[in-house]
Formats: C-alpha cells, structure tokens, sequence
C-alpha cells in the first residue's frame, strides 16, 4: 500500500510539473506576442512617420519650385548634374593621386 501511495504521489507531482511548465510556455509566449505585438506597433509609427516627413518635403519641394519656370527647372537641373559630375570627377582624380602615393611609400619599403 505504500509503494501505490508513493506512485501516487509521484503521478501527481509529474503531472503538476507538467501543468506548471505548460503554464510557464504559456505565460512566455504570452509575453513574446506582447513584445512583438508593440515593436510591430513601432515600426508601424516610424514608417507613418517617414511617409508623413516625405509628404511634406515632397510638397515643400512643390511649393518652392511652383513659381519657376519649366526652363528655369531644367537649367537648374543641368547645373546641379554638371556640378556632381564634375565633383565626382575631382574625387576620382584625388583617389588616384593616393593610390599613388601610396605605391610610392610602398616602392620605398621594398627598397631599403
């Protein structure tokens, strides 16, 4: 009778056991949806909040080039294209002139 009693016990403290780590699982869970639940929520006002910024310098762009001519525009669109292009052209110009100097301490190197 008492070894029955024992595996009595032991039944029961098993399935206790069971029932409080399937309770734990739960409660985990629970609180993993709620973590995710408010970073979607973030991420959702953030891009309401990119869409709305770029709405406004969209229409501040509007705004600001309304008074201008179809012309002026493209004038002045030629000039920023010319002046990036030419920027761009120093910068390659500059990353060549270290590329060899940088030979230059290299070739030093072997040298001595």
């Amino acid at each position: 009778m008492a070894g029955r009693d024992k595996s009595y016990r032991d039944q029961r403290r098993e399935r206790e056991a069971e029932q409080l780590e399937k309770k734990y699982k739960e409660q985990t869970r629970g609180e993993a949806l709620r973590r995710a639940k408010k970073h979607m929520e973030s991420i959702s006002r953030e891009i309401a909040e990119t869409v709305e910024a770029e709405e406004q310098y969209r229409d501040g762009l509007a705004i600001s080039f309304q008074g201008m001519g179809d012309n002026t525009l493209r004038r002045r669109i030629e000039a920023i294209r010319t002046e990036l292009l030419s920027t761009t052209s120093y910068a390659q110009d500059l990353v060549e002139i270290l590329a060899e100097m940088e030979d230059e301490v290299t070739r030093r190197k072997v040298d001595l």
